[in-house]
């Protein structure tokens, strides 16, 4: 079982801070996350996201980029990972449990709060604090403990 965390791209601040769009900058984190995934071989066959346009936007730009055209056919589903009151297994295992099917490699665009929480699941995982199109790859060892196997530090301006 892999879990990803993508922290959606960089947005239009001063907009609705909910319904924002990317910035042409982070609509290229998008697809350079995706260009990431593709290129380690990680296809992931199920998607949440938060309901906000910047994170669904993410994962559309990320999908096309990977080469699965858009995700027309794949589940997008609203979701939201807290810090507070869930723990990062239950998480995941409320995310899986949204599939038709338990998925091998579950997808989550997340923001800031999602990064942290990685982060504190992975105390030496070293990612830039605050860094939009962050890509964190954890795997699940057979003691039920999760690893990070890869990771992405998005990019700069």
């Amino acid at each position: 079982m892999r879990f990803v965390f993508v922290r959606h791209g960089h947005y239009a601040h001063g907009t609705d801070p909910d319904q924002g769009p990317l910035t042409e900058h982070g609509a290229r984190q998008a697809r350079e996350a995706g260009d990431f995934l593709r290129d380690a071989g990680i296809a992931p066959d199920f998607v949440v996201t938060t309901g906000t346009a910047r994170t669904r936007q993410t994962a559309r730009l990320l999908f096309a980029a990977m080469g699965r055209g858009d995700l027309e056919g794949h589940p997008l589903r609203k979701g939201g990972f807290t810090i507070a009151g869930k723990n990062f297994d239950a998480k995941v295992a409320e995310w899986r449990a949204l599939a038709p099917t338990p998925p091998e490699t579950l997808l989550f665009v997340g923001h800031g709060v999602s990064q942290d929480a990685c982060g504190k699941r992975s105390p030496g995982l070293l990612l830039p604090k605050r860094t939009h199109g962050v890509v964190v790859v954890f795997e699940r060892e057979a003691d039920g403990e999760w690893r990070v196997v890869r990771s992405f530090g998005g990019s700069a301006p």
